[in-house]
């Protein structure tokens, strides 16, 4: 090969290269897919599983968090998970089975993914991608934790709403301390202790059954109104949409009037000298 055709064919090499990297690392978009519907498959876990949205079908994986994994050839993850939990490791495919079914209950009528199409590997032949999933105001890594059926692990990132991975890793942290508090799945095999969540849900004694917790409303609705100032930013949402409208900035002040749900409160602010009022999260209030 000539000298000229040789530094041609260097610069292409070199601009396809650079042209990938580019690529690969620009930072990908959130997208939100509202009325997402379960598709039952004997590969769906309490962590991981297939998804209708429209014609479209997709499995996703929850950031953050791991069940108990079912399959008993992941013999070094089950014994990772039994070491956590410190039960012994023939117990974990009954937690797996409990969390399935908590997984299954709490998405039956529908729930909201969010997701930057980040693969997650798997051993299925269809692309598995990390996403945070809902149901209203509630969302399912925390619910599972909160339950006692997930362990904190895996792939973490800051939330699209700016919650950072820290803070939403504290908050999982304070929710698995209150369900080692309770006894809760996989913290209490042998307790029969019922007790309450941030949830406001009861959990009944353990009977051998698993059920899924009953929400009483009385455990958030005496929200007390209140002034403060912003000491870190908030994500703030539609009354309507529940969408995302804004992250108001550190040093805000705000009106929180009371509590929307189990874990929205609502709040009013004032923007360029416009007063509004939306929804934020509950626990990012909290210092």
């Amino acid at each position: 090969m000539g000298t000229r055709a040789y530094r041609n064919a260097r610069g292409v090499l070199l601009l396809l290269v650079a042209g990938w990297v580019a690529t690969g690392s620009a930072e990908a978009k959130w997208r939100t897919y509202t009325d997402c519907q379960v598709i039952a498959n004997p590969a769906n876990d309490g962590d991981s599983f297939h998804t209708k949205r429209g014609r479209r079908h997709h499995i996703y994986r929850l950031y953050f968090v791991d069940t108990p994994e079912s399959d008993t050839f992941l013999e070094e993850r089950i014994d990772e998970q039994a070491a956590y939990w410190k039960v012994p490791p023939e117990r974990i495919q009954k937690l797996a089975k409990e969390a399935t079914a908590f997984t299954a209950d709490f998405l039956k009528n529908g729930y909201r993914v969010t997701t930057q199409m980040e693969d997650a590997r798997g051993n299925s032949d269809r692309p598995r991608y990390f996403a945070f999933v809902e149901v209203g105001d509630m969302d399912l890594a925390e619910a599972l934790v909160e339950a006692g059926l997930a362990r904190i692990y895996g792939r973490m990132v800051d939330q699209p709403d700016g919650l950072s991975l820290n803070r939403y890793r504290k908050r999982l942290e304070a929710a698995e301390r209150r369900a080692r508090d309770r006894k809760a799945g996989a913290w209490g095999l042998k307790s029969d202790a019922g007790g309450r969540s941030r949830f406001g849900a009861t959990y009944p004694a353990r009977t051998g059954e698993s059920r899924t917790p009953t929400l009483d409303r009385s455990a958030w609705t005496n929200t007390p109104a209140r002034d403060l100032v912003l000491s870190h930013p908030l994500a703030v949402y539609s009354l309507r949409t529940t969408n995302l409208v804004t992250v108001l900035k550190k040093g805000t002040p705000v009106h929180v009037l009371g509590a929307e749900s189990l874990m929205m409160l609502r709040v009013r602010f004032a923007v360029d000298d416009k007063v509004y009022e939306a929804l934020c999260r509950r626990s990012n209030l909290t210092p």
